[in-house]
């Protein structure tokens, strides 16, 4: 299969992952990355920034073990599911929800009164 990303992605996110784990090497953690690149971005970010946090996964090679508890938790019920333009504001009838305008008014108006003195 062909990768969903980048080498210039895989390194990028490799940056963030070391900030996580300083002791991951550069060259090792972007080469495991590279590995699992047949798989979607946002899933291998989530698998990695997880496989990171656990202190029991030593070298960033871990992220490559696909059978784990950080890419299992990954199931298409986890996963955020986008909002659809047709689901209504919960808070204002008539607005859509993601793109109410008056919410958008509310944080506008909230924004414009904390910059006052």
């Amino acid at each position: 299969m062909s990768p969903t990303y980048s080498r210039q992605h895989a390194a990028a996110l490799a940056e963030l992952l070391r900030l996580i784990r300083p002791s991951w090497d550069a060259l090792a953690t972007i080469n495991a990355l590279h590995d699992v690149a047949d798989r979607p971005l946002a899933d291998v970010a989530r698998a990695a920034i997880l496989t990171a946090q656990d202190h029991d996964a030593r070298t960033p090679r871990a992220i490559t073990f696909t059978d784990s508890d950080h890419w299992r938790s990954l199931t298409a019920d986890a996963r955020p599911q986008p909002v659809r333009r047709t689901e209504q504001c919960p808070r204002h009838e008539g607005g859509t929800a993601g793109r109410c305008p008056m919410c958008r008014s509310e944080q506008i108006a909230h924004t414009t009164t904390e910059e006052t003195p």
